[in-house]
């Protein structure tokens, strides 16, 4: 049966008139029948039977191409496979490649045609370039590849998306300042030390300073560069770290940041540790008039493990015991004139 609805565009129904399909035959070539609603019938004998651009799948049809083609998308970055979505610090290289369905008129030879912008808005069948060669994306930032192909029919695919990310903008990192355990005491428990570290945006504009948000941190490291023993850090993937070490001597500790697109950088500091006291030392108490100057006492530093706060104390307690000693010593004097 068909019926045509006498308007433009004219649409004719092609269907049987009971559910047993029509049948549709010619030996070979190539039939184009466009503007039809078409349901319950079987194109064979050879021909490619084409329903057209404008007509519509009724259901239970054999014979008939009406599925458009499939565009696949690969890409590379550097000499790596690329997956879409993710940071990268190369440029990626994109391939096309239009597939149809069996039994099917074969991809248009002007497709794939594709668009690249940063916003996933262009449109391919408008602006789109067609493919001939994998082609490279090496704008920083986030872009966008927007594709689709069709066939002789033409059934058209709906339009695709991948999104590609580029970063080849290295973090800022600063391990910190130098750090001494002090020259008059030493130093048997752990320090913190905090690294500074910070993601640059990508694409700034120098006149406002500000652009695309970069890929993010993804790991931090800390490590012993030199130095003459094993170095025990508390955080060693975190910014900051607690460090301390059984050995005296200089150390070159750095920090190793990178970012998610694979960019690294490395800052170090140096450290002074010392966990015992220096040698001892000795201040000389004298008595005071003439020639006959004597030595009263030694005040010994000693070489004990100790805190600065307890050496103090203890200094003072010394230089309290020679006060009252030399006071004494005056009034013996006193008492002989």
């Amino acid at each position: 049966m068909l019926s045509s609805l006498r308007r433009p565009p004219y649409i004719i129904t092609l269907a049987s008139s009971n559910t047993t399909p029509a049948i549709l035959s010619k030996s070979s070539g190539q039939v184009v029948c466009d503007y039809l609603n078409v349901s319950y019938s079987t194109a064979q004998g050879g021909a490619t039977w084409n329903p057209g651009v404008h007509s519509t799948n009724q259901g239970s049809n054999t014979g008939w191409d009406f599925t458009y083609p499939t565009t696949h998308s690969t890409a590379v970055s550097g000499q790596a496979t690329y997956t879409f979505n993710t940071w990268t610090n190369n440029n990626v290289t994109v391939t096309l490649t239009c597939t149809d369905n069996t039994g099917g008129t074969g991809c248009d030879s002007s497709y794939p045609k594709y668009c690249i912008d940063t916003t996933n808005t262009c449109d391919p069948s408008i602006t789109g370039t067609s493919y001939t060669t994998p082609f490279t994306i090496s704008t920083a930032g986030t872009s966008f590849v927007r594709y689709f192909s069709q066939d002789q029919v033409p059934n058209i695919e709906t339009t695709q998306s991948k999104t590609i990310k580029i970063d080849t903008t290295s973090p800022q990192v600063n391990a910190g300042d130098n750090y001494s355990t002090g020259s008059t005491t030493g130093q048997s428990v752990q320090f913190t030390q905090a690294g500074t570290v910070t993601d640059p945006d990508i694409g700034a504009d120098p006149s406002t300073g500000s652009g695309q948000a970069g890929s993010g941190i993804a790991t931090y490291l800390w490590q012993k560069v030199s130095g003459p023993g094993s170095i025990t850090f508390g955080q060693a993937t975190q910014s900051s770290t607690t460090i301390w070490s059984p050995t005296d001597g200089t150390y070159v500790i750095s920090l190793t940041a990178t970012d998610n697109a694979g960019n690294s950088t490395t800052d170090d500091f140096t450290l002074l540790w010392s966990t015992t006291l220096p040698s001892a030392s000795t201040i000389d108490t004298t008595r005071i008039g003439g020639n006959n100057a004597q030595v009263l006492a030694r005040v010994s530093v000693p070489t004990q493990q100790i805190t600065r706060e307890q050496l103090i104390i203890q200094i003072k307690a010394k230089i309290q015991e020679l006060i009252q000693q030399l006071m004494l010593m005056l009034q013996e004097e006193a008492r002989k004139r």
